[in-house]
């Protein structure tokens, strides 16, 4: 069964179905899993723990797999299937402020990589220029 979806947009977190839910399961909308479901989660590393890994169970850097099954959905209280579609939208604005802030934070990176290239090549000119005036008696200064 090669039912794939890319949750995040960009790779980050895949959900595969292993199991299909029944016929005529319940779900909460039409983009949700289905009672029964049973899917594959895959979280790259910047989705689950990053660099810092969750010590001493979860490495640096790790992939995290995760095989999860619905059992059973009702609405929270107060709110309405209806009101998923609300959650949703909310969630995909979040999705949109973490990419901002990941352009953001590429950008800064970027210009900091160029600040240390830039700093590194005036060290070296000035290396090379005290190389070129010598030292001792008679030498030009």
């Amino acid at each position: 069964m090669d039912d794939v979806t890319d949750l995040t947009g960009d790779g980050g977190v895949i959900k595969k179905i292993v199991t299909r839910a029944k016929a005529g399961a319940l779900a909460p909308s039409e983009d949700l899993p289905m009672v029964g479901e049973v899917a594959k989660i895959t979280c790259k590393p910047e989705y689950a723990y990053g660099a810092a890994g969750s010590p001493p169970d979860i490495p640096p850097n790790a992939t995290l797999i995760f095989e999860v099954e619905l059992l059973s959905c009702r609405p929270r209280k107060g709110s309405s299937l209806g009101s998923a579609s609300a959650e949703r939208a909310r969630l995909e604005e979040l999705k949109k402020q973490r990419e901002i802030a990941a352009s953001v934070k590429e950008e800064e990176k970027k210009k900091r990589e160029e600040a240390k290239a830039a700093a590194a090549a005036r060290i070296q000119a000035k290396l090379e220029a005290k190389k070129g005036q010598g030292k001792g008696k008679g030498k030009g200064k």
